[in-house]
């Protein structure tokens, strides 16, 4: 009885074990042109449609028991967190979250990551390509020097 006891306790063990090496991967993908793809593409202007007046609040959870170092889960917290916002929208039919904010915690077993994710969710309309009147719109791209920004947009007026 002892013996059977014991071996189905040690079977217990190593199913949990095991179980603890189970991995499920999701991808979520933005559509993108860039140059070393060989398209280059006009840029295009899309305005924010629908805002929602009512803020939004989102919780997505991530096994992380399986992962060793935290130094590794916080290098996937930028992707994490677009993962949540990529979710939010595909499930509801929205482009974007406006004024998106993130709370990242693990719950108390620390074998799950939670992101909690607050924000509007808007809708893009009227998407046109761009003009010489758009220039303006670079210094808000987060590319480059500011100053070199200013001066392309004063010298093509």
């Amino acid at each position: 009885m002892k013996k059977t006891l014991i071996l189905s306790l040690l079977c217990l063990a190593a199913g949990i074990a095991a179980a603890q090496n189970h991995h499920v991967v999701s991808q979520s993908q933005a559509r993108m042109l860039e140059t070393k793809m060989q398209a280059v593409t006009a840029p295009i202007i899309a305005e924010l449609g629908e805002i929602s007046a009512t803020k939004i609040t989102d919780t997505v959870s991530f096994a992380i028991g399986h992962i060793k170092d935290v130094n590794t889960v916080v290098a996937m917290l930028p992707e994490l967190k677009q993962y949540a916002v990529a979710q939010y929208c595909a499930a509801n039919g929205y482009d974007v979250i406006v004024n998106a904010l993130f709370q990242v915690s693990t719950n108390p077993a620390g074998d799950q990551l939670l992101v909690v994710l607050t924000g509007y969710p808007a809708k893009y309309k009227n998407f046109r390509p761009a003009t010489r009147d758009d220039t303006w719109m670079v210094l808000f791209t987060g590319e480059g020097d500011n100053n070199d920004n200013i001066n392309k947009i004063l010298n093509a007026k």
